[in-house]
């Protein structure tokens, strides 16, 4: 009998619960969550369900845990899916239980603020024998409408010398269509400025006086401004025209679906920022990636006067309107 792929998804949040439902799909995967709240570890463990999204049915194949040692030993592929913030923290604590021959896949998203590290650069400083054995999975994926089995593209990005087909197989299981990428700088760049983006896509929307012309001058501003980040910092150019980078900044500068988009709304509103993330219930990535994004582009010399304008917008008091000025608009 073929031996089972062990899976381990570190996050047993809607996203990797539901990237966890769909590996496990397949008989030939042996799939883990772990969990670091036990009460959330016991409501996945005996509702079969996600407490955030009841929708979301758990396979009764998965096993979760809050033992990192219980999910992580003889794993062969391990699945990151926890926020940015707490990436750095998990992998020390994960460390004694990560193999050599492990292969790591990140689903998280954002630039450290002190190091200015994206995810996989993270996890490769905190684990240097594996440094040619981190990937990234990024695209656009509103973990809800993949729940739902609604179809979507994916990309997965790593270094050339790793076999990143046989593990794009892996993971192309309707509703997912992987895609490859040799380019991950460039999709982590784009995976995390776009959560930044979203929150001025929020803005201009919940602005009184703009609209649908609007909204298209913003989103076309922003990928231009991506564009200038991920090339001077050795993204590629193909990069921007692809999922991670101009899909992924559609999909969530524009839907309520998206948790930024929401609380650039609320911005607008002239809500104060704590306030607006305490009425999102769950992470809202870009709070940070806003101070990480404008520390990464005044360190390197990169004008970014859309970031700078959120970033006044959340830390400063600016006025929501401070959006428009970034890029030559005003309202009246």
């Amino acid at each position: 009998m073929p031996k089972k792929t062990k899976i381990c998804v570190l996050g047993g949040g809607i996203w990797g619960s539901v990237i966890a439902d769909i590996l496990a799909s397949k008989p030939s995967n042996e799939i883990v969550i772990w969990e670091f709240f036990k009460h959330q570890a016991d409501i996945l463990n005996k509702k079969r369900e996600h407490p955030n999204f009841k929708e979301l049915k758990i396979n009764k194949r998965i096993r979760i845990t809050i033992s990192l040692k219980e999910a992580l030993e003889k794993a062969d592929l391990c699945v990151i899916a926890v926020p940015s913030r707490n990436v750095r923290t998990i992998i020390k604590h994960a460390r004694p239980f990560i193999t050599g021959k492990m292969i790591i896949i990140s689903l998280s998203k954002g630039i450290e603020a002190d190091s200015l590290m994206t995810v996989s650069e993270i996890i490769e400083d905190e684990l240097p024998t594996l440094k040619n054995r981190v990937m990234t999975f990024s695209g656009p994926s509103f973990a809800m409408e993949v729940a739902r089995k609604i179809p979507t593209k994916i990309i997965l990005a790593g270094r050339k010398n790793l076999n990143i087909s046989k593990i794009a197989r892996i993971f192309n299981i309707h509703p997912l269509g992987v895609e490859i990428s040799y380019d991950r700088k460039g999709v982590e760049l784009g995976g995390a400025l776009k959560n930044v983006y979203a929150i001025g896509g929020g803005i201009v929307k919940g602005l009184k006086g703009t609209g649908k012309n609007t909204k298209a001058a913003y989103l076309t501003a922003s990928l231009q401004e991506m564009k200038t980040i991920i090339i001077k910092l050795g993204g590629h150019r193909d990069t921007i025209c692809g999922l991670s980078t101009t899909g992924d900044l559609i999909l969530t500068s524009t839907s309520n679906m998206s948790r930024n988009y929401r609380f650039g709304k609320k911005l607008a509103e002239h809500k104060n920022p704590k306030k607006a993330l305490c009425e999102i219930k769950t992470t809202t990535e870009g709070y940070n990636s806003v101070l990480s994004a404008k520390q990464l582009c005044f360190k390197n010399k990169i004008k970014a006067p859309i970031i700078n304008s959120i970033w006044k917008i959340i830390y400063k008091n600016a006025k929501p309107e401070t959006i428009l000025d970034s890029i030559g608009l005003r309202i009246g």
